[in-house]
């Protein structure tokens, strides 16, 4: 059962689900910079994806009552169940947010396709193996309707990105960032809540 309940936006309640590379997004040292914000999580297995994280996940009171985001870091949804995904998208519509990282084992490589996740997420996948490789020095952008939280960000370097996800945007999705030219931080309303999609992935290992 859904519990009827009203996400709270306090502070940043967090759970993050942590697949294959998840470390190289450096979502902690996000995180720690928002005073109050909570994070908790569980590791999914980096062997072939095998691991069933559902039995780590929160029960659907817990998520709807101790959390506000969920982040899917590099995850095989399959793992996760139908049941999970089902949880996920109404934790979504009722005022929850979501973000899904990129990562060989995710988007198309997990057949997200027409799933609950498909359906709240700003993009969609065109393929099975929809990552591509980005020319040298393709420079990440933050784009002119991107919110001012966001255009206020500041980087110590200048970032490039080198693998992307070609993804299929929805008429409903707003580019907040860009790589290379090509939509990387992609954004949706769905319900009272909202999602996002960060289309960067780690592969291979860094020169």
């Amino acid at each position: 059962d859904i519990p009827d309940v009203q996400i709270k936006h306090d502070v940043p309640r967090i759970f993050v689900v942590e697949g294959m590379y998840y470390d190289r997004f450096g979502l902690e040292e996000a995180i720690a910079s928002i005073p109050g914000a909570v994070i908790e999580g569980c590791s999914t297995s980096s062997n072939m994806q095998a691991a069933d994280v559902a039995p780590q996940f929160p029960s659907t009171d817990e998520l709807f009552n101790e959390y506000n985001i969920v982040v899917l870091a590099n995850v095989d949804i399959r793992r996760l169940g139908v049941l999970r995904r089902y949880v996920i998208r109404k934790f979504v519509e009722k005022g929850g947010a979501l973000l899904v990282l990129g990562g060989p084992w995710t988007y198309g490589r997990c057949a997200m396709k027409g799933t609950a996740m498909d359906a709240i997420l700003p993009v969609s996948p065109k393929g099975k193996s929809d990552w591509i490789k980005l020319p040298d020095e393709s420079s990440v952008l933050v784009s002119q309707t991107a919110p001012e939280i966001l255009k206020g960000v500041k980087f110590k370097e200048a970032p490039v990105l080198r693998y992307i996800h070609d993804l299929e945007l929805k008429k409903d999705a707003q580019v907040f960032m860009t790589a290379g030219g090509k939509p990387l931080l992609i954004c949706t309303q769905k319900g009272q809540g909202r999602t996002a999609a960060f289309a960067g992935t780690a592969m291979g290992e860094a020169a």
